[in-house]
């Protein structure tokens, strides 16, 4: 399950929006805001764009994404 408030607060950090980060995902902004609210789930190769385009390392992949 994806930390929906750590993910949010990430992308305020790097100052994007879910607009600006769904194409390079690839996705819509709405697909995006799904997986991050947790109302369906994340797959793999969303994750990793996800982290590349948040700066998340592969350190930090679980706070972000592995959340019960």
């Amino acid at each position: 399950m994806v930390n929906t408030i750590k993910v949010k607060k990430r992308i305020q950090e790097k100052k994007k929006t879910i607009k600006t980060i769904a194409p390079k995902i690839p996705c819509s902004p709405r697909h995006l805001e799904e997986r991050i609210e947790n109302e369906k789930p994340i797959n793999l190769q969303e994750m990793f764009a996800l982290c590349e385009e948040l700066d998340i390392t592969s350190d930090s992949i679980e706070e972000f994404f592995l959340q019960k």
